[in-house]
């Protein structure tokens, strides 16, 4: 039996998760449909359908970028084939969005993403010496040891 004064303290915690009250998204830093593409819960989900509609590069990205850094568990659901079928286009774009990540799990999002695209052959991200500056410099940014650790990981299968 738990001691009486962690009775109350669970109890609040309990009624904060069941009141649907928890960490806010801040959807300024987003894409202005990010809230849509979250649900009017804010809960996230994957639509499937969303990349076969085959969006531009700059579109598919914001969208894996609001539902990865918004609903940590639908970021196993996200697909990375998108990416790799595009390599070049969002090679393009890359080196501007690793220079103006809004957050450490944004740059860790956009390691996995190169890491993909060099593992599955798409495109040799290895060579292209301003998406490895870029990247570089995104990685010396992240302030959380964790997510450092894995998007330095992610670097390491590509350098």
């Amino acid at each position: 039996m738990p001691p009486k004064r962690l009775l109350p303290a669970l109890l609040a915690i309990s009624l904060l998760a069941l009141s649907g009250c928890g960490p806010h998204i801040d959807y300024a830093k987003f894409d202005p449909r990010c809230k849509d593409w979250n649900g009017a819960n804010s809960h996230g989900r994957y639509d499937a359908n969303f990349a076969a509609t085959d969006p531009d590069v700059e579109t598919y990205y914001e969208y894996f970028a609001c539902l990865y850094s918004t609903s940590s568990k639908i970021a196993s659901e996200l697909k990375f084939a998108y990416f790799a079928k595009h390599a070049d286009e969002f090679l393009a774009i890359a080196p501007a969005k690793l220079a103006r990540t809004r957050s450490d799990v944004e740059t860790l999002a956009l390691s996995q993403i190169l890491a993909f695209i060099q593992l599955s052959r798409s495109a040799q991200v290895a060579s292209n010496k301003e998406v490895m500056q870029a990247w570089g410099k995104a990685l010396d940014s992240i302030k959380s040891y964790h997510f450092q650790r894995l998007a330095y990981k992610a670097y390491f299968q590509v350098r």
